[in-house]
């Protein structure tokens, strides 16, 4: 899981791809995953002519698990984890327990941050073999040798040949991506998943429901900065059909949680700190377009902790779509 790559718009590169097993990625990738890359990673991206076993290894010395850095980011990414697997009872939806409890799956994880989400599959079922991709670096936690992170970019297009995986899973609260890159990272899960398999995602709300004004000035303003950014703010509506204009899928199963925020009991508690540190990201463009210098959005920060212990009912949602493809 993870944040999306919430403080940058995804990059594109029109670098032609070259595709690869998922097994053969995995088990190259783990005999390295926890030894120390000193190499810079500049300038590793593959030849068009590389062989498949060169493109395995620079895609290991690209590996994230070992070039993750940013330690603070980590906090967010345990907390979008906590907050999600708290609010959805576990940490998927689709009916595929017993299947990873008896067989090798594979699994791909998008936007899966330094690992929470993967680490927590892999110690329930760990006869399931998982991937996860991760665009921008942040810093790692401890992973088994047999978890592969690797550094891809979702919208750049992923390095892995049709029907790979047979559940490809995505969560995230807070998104950069454009309604374009929504298409382009949704027709890429659908395409790397095998006929009859599972595509699951999971996003979050922009807005703040049963909330008071100071909330509101804030979701307001983080809506109009984001979308004059061109990001899609309003993902939690529009995914299903996103998923459904693809016409790939047999079924599409739609779900709605609230998430609390405020002192509503411990999840609330914790979204609150998560939903502070988002908005301290945008301090600087937020504050200029609240027309405040940056202490006087820092008060209003503070101030909203007041407004939500008399606002006791606010909430965002988390949507979770689940599809099984043709």
């Amino acid at each position: 899981m993870g944040l999306c790559n919430s403080k940058s718009i995804a990059r594109k590169t029109s670098t032609k791809q070259q595709f690869f097993n998922p097994v053969d990625s995995y088990q190259s990738t783990r005999s390295m995953l926890h030894h120390e890359h000193k190499k810079s990673t500049k300038g590793s991206k593959p030849k068009n002519k590389s062989s498949a076993k060169e493109l395995r290894r620079s895609d290991t010395q690209n590996s994230c698990n070992d070039d993750m850095r940013n330690e603070s980011c980590i906090d967010l990414y345990e907390m979008e984890h906590k907050i999600l697997k708290d609010v959805w009872q576990g940490n998927f939806g689709c009916d595929i327990r017993e299947e990873l409890q008896t067989e090798q799956k594979h699994i791909l994880d998008v936007a899966c941050g330094p690992g929470h989400w993967i680490r927590d599959m892999k110690n329930e079922f760990p006869k399931s073999h998982i991937i996860g991709i991760q665009a921008s670096p942040c810093h790692k936690i401890k992973l088994t040798p047999d978890i592969a992170i690797l550094r891809m970019d979702i919208v750049s297009g992923l390095s892995y040949g049709n029907d790979s995986f047979d559940y490809v899973h995505m969560s995230c609260l807070s998104s950069s991506f454009s309604e374009n890159d929504w298409k382009i990272a949704i027709s890429e899960m659908v395409r790397v998943t095998k006929p009859q398999g599972i595509v699951e995602i999971v996003v979050g709300s922009c807005d703040c429901e049963d909330s008071g004004p100071i909330m509101k000035k804030l979701c307001d303003s983080r809506r109009a900065f984001l979308g004059m950014n061109g990001i899609e703010v309003d993902i939690s509506k529009g995914l299903e059909n996103l998923m459904r204009n693809t016409q790939k899928f047999d079924s599409l199963e739609k779900q709605t949680r609230k998430i609390p925020i405020g002192k509503s009991g411990t999840i609330g508690e914790m979204y609150q700190s998560y939903f502070t540190l988002i908005m301290e990201s945008y301090r600087d463009p937020l504050s200029s377009y609240l027309g405040q210098s940056p202490q006087e959005f820092d008060e209003t920060l503070n101030s909203l902790n007041t407004e939500l212990d008399r606002f006791k009912n606010s909430n965002f949602h988390s949507v979770r779509i689940i599809g099984k493809k043709h």
